[in-house]
């Protein structure tokens, strides 16, 4: 997840064309890439920020669904890599975390690629959680 979060900063933070020093507010990845990330279930959870409630909806309209916008309220700690990250995570599915993860599991978490936004102190990024997978490494009831 490093790795896709550091390109998401590469992209995010170039010039915008015909705009001398300036930066985008928001980075909108059309791209929709997709990816498989091992990372560990925390169990921590919290409701999204106003500021990653406003991009979330900018990015559903701008992609022609604006009917899902209750679709992301909650964000989970995972922990992949020895990093912390806060993700949006799709309300189907957090249904079932609670019902067959605890804290500490290894999961594999299905990601899709959304972009971005820029507080004071940085850019925040947001792929969003479609989907997940107890992985073999973790100890199942």
């Amino acid at each position: 997840m490093a790795e896709a979060k550091a390109d998401f900063l590469a992209d995010a933070q170039k010039l915008i064309p015909g705009v001398p020093a300036k930066l985008s507010g928001s980075y909108f990845d059309q791209g929709g890439r997709r990816w498989r990330a091992q990372a560990s279930y925390t169990g921590r959870f919290r409701s999204l920020e106003a500021d990653e409630l406003i991009f979330i909806r900018n990015w559903l309209k701008s992609v022609g669904r604006e009917n899902m916008e209750t679709v992301f309220t909650t964000s989970y700690l995972f922990t992949a890599g020895g990093k912390d990250y806060w993700l949006p995570v799709e309300a189907p599915v957090v249904a079932f975390f609670p019902k067959e993860l605890k804290p500490g599991d290894t999961i594999d978490i299905y990601l899709a690629e959304i972009g971005g936004t820029q507080r004071k102190d940085g850019w925040i990024w947001l792929p969003f959680v479609e989907e997940f997978r107890r992985s073999d490494k973790s100890a199942g009831p």
